[in-house]
């Protein structure tokens, strides 16, 4: 055999090699679903097996570092004040005179009332718990093509780079075994 063939065959078997596996890998990350025995050995997917700990570790960190507490209560006393506001404005524009003068007492007073409201709410919201509620209610096959959603180009691109770094470990394992 040509050492050209030798490299092209040993590349090709790399790429198929570093792509069949990465996909593989990907794969068993939510596959099998529920274990299956195989032998001495149960198969289970990653995500599936770990679930629980999993939605745990997601909602905590979700909660602390992207949408916490404190930023949910934030944006509920923007849309309070912000409606309330308004529907003073809207009333006291009918009374033209005492309007204008009430108009500022009404920014005051919202803003006010919306704090009132988020301060009863400290406490009684908790976004960590709501996350893992909502995460535990999806199942592992909708986690799966969620999963795919969000990143599936990135997949096929890890996948494709794979093949690649199989192809040039191919093609050097050739020389490298030629050379010998």
């Amino acid at each position: 055999m040509t050492l050209l063939l030798h490299i092209l065959l040993s590349s090709a078997f790399g790429a198929l090699i570093g792509y069949t596996a990465n996909r593989l890998a990907i794969w068993m990350l939510f596959h099998p679903a529920d274990p299956v025995k195989v032998g001495p050995v149960t198969l289970q997917g990653v995500i599936p097996k770990r679930r629980r700990e999993l939605i745990e570790r997601t909602a905590e960190v979700t909660s602390r570092r992207i949408l916490s507490d404190k930023d949910i209560l934030e944006a509920i006393r923007r849309a309070q004040e912000e409606a309330i506001r308004d529907a003073l404005e809207e009333k006291l524009a009918a009374l033209p005179v005492v309007g204008k003068v009430l108009s500022r007492l009404a920014a005051s007073a919202s803003s006010a009332a919306a704090s009132k409201v988020v301060k009863w709410m400290e406490g009684r919201i908790d976004v960590r718990s709501l996350i893992s509620r909502k995460m535990s209610e999806v199942s592992s096959r909708e986690l799966d093509t969620i999963f795919k959603e969000v990143i599936g180009r990135e997949l096929v691109y890890i996948s494709l780079n794979d093949a690649a770094i199989g192809a040039i470990v191919g093609a050097v394992e050739a020389l490298v075994l030629s050379a010998l």
